[in-house]
């Protein structure tokens, strides 16, 4: 398939394009999938059943969204439904500014942690600043 015949879908596997390193230990593939607004569970599942199917291996979820459980709700019977594991697939959150600061935001990381099988991939401050905490 040409990656220009625009009547087949492409697939992820088929895009020249390496993963990312982050740092020294992981590798983040160079496409993925945002669920912003994404807040239906037959929705969500929907659409991470599309993109696991065309080899999408990174989600992107933040607290705020508020769909983090219907995530990983979805990706408990979708990835044994790909012959994938939870390592084979990145998952980047994003802290809600609501918990800024040291003691708040230990709580809210766990919770995150605690929905995808004990880690996420990359964690990011969400709307840094927002909140004028001081560091």
């Amino acid at each position: 398939m040409s990656l220009s015949d625009e009547s087949q879908p492409v697939s992820c596997a088929e895009l020249p394009m390496p993963p990312v390193g982050v740092g020294t230990s992981i590798q983040l593939p160079p496409v993925g999938i945002g669920t912003f607004q994404l807040k239906e569970e037959k929705t969500v599942y929907d659409i991470l059943d599309v993109a696991l199917s065309i080899g999408i291996r990174l989600i992107d979820t933040a607290q705020c969204y508020n769909n983090e459980h219907l995530i990983s709700k979805a990706l408990k019977c979708l990835l044994p439904k790909y012959s994938l594991n939870r390592c084979d697939v990145k998952i980047v959150s994003k802290l809600h500014p609501k918990f800024h600061g040291r003691i708040k935001s230990h709580v809210a990381i766990d919770n995150t942690v605690s929905l995808f099988d004990g880690y996420v991939d990359v964690m990011l401050i969400h709307w840094p600043g927002v909140t004028k905490i001081k560091i």
